[in-house]
């Protein structure tokens, strides 16, 4: 299983994999903030729809060590209001595996600021395991 922000309807995948995305347009038509998670065919899955008020989002339930667990791919804008509630009652139901660009700067992720996010809050949650690359995904020049 993939959860991949950047891909693009014309881009080729291997076979033996399906793909969940969702992609929106510019006024000009070329592609942006397109979200997909592709699965291996073999793993049982089935199209969700999230509960959280993101666009675009891309849900998918599988059967993880029996149990059925979901899977978002989330892109939250940078102006974007997020409501930290909404995320814990997403996260209640069942378990959720979260992943995206939250435009969620922390110096954890090699950000030289803090956003106001609520992530300090949902980063201490001992349920909860918060984890992202090594090296920072954006640097300025």
């Amino acid at each position: 299983m993939w959860v991949i922000e950047t891909i693009a309807s014309t881009d080729r995948l291997s076979a033996g994999v399906f793909a969940y995305r969702e992609e929106h347009q510019a006024i000009n038509g070329a592609p942006i903030r397109g979200l997909a998670v592709l699965i291996r065919r073999r793993i049982p899955h089935r199209a969700i729809r999230p509960q959280i008020t993101l666009d675009p989002d891309v849900g998918v339930e599988l059967e993880l060590g029996g149990q059925p667990t979901d899977v978002l791919a989330i892109y939250a804008p940078p102006g974007h209001n997020f409501i930290p509630a909404e995320l814990e009652a997403t996260l209640s139901q069942r378990p959720t595996i979260l992943a995206g660009d939250w435009n969620a700067k922390h110096i954890s992720w090699h950000s030289y600021s803090n956003s106001p996010r609520g992530f300090d809050r949902i980063r201490r949650d001992p349920r909860l395991h918060v984890c992202g690359p090594e090296d920072a995904t954006h640097t300025k020049n």
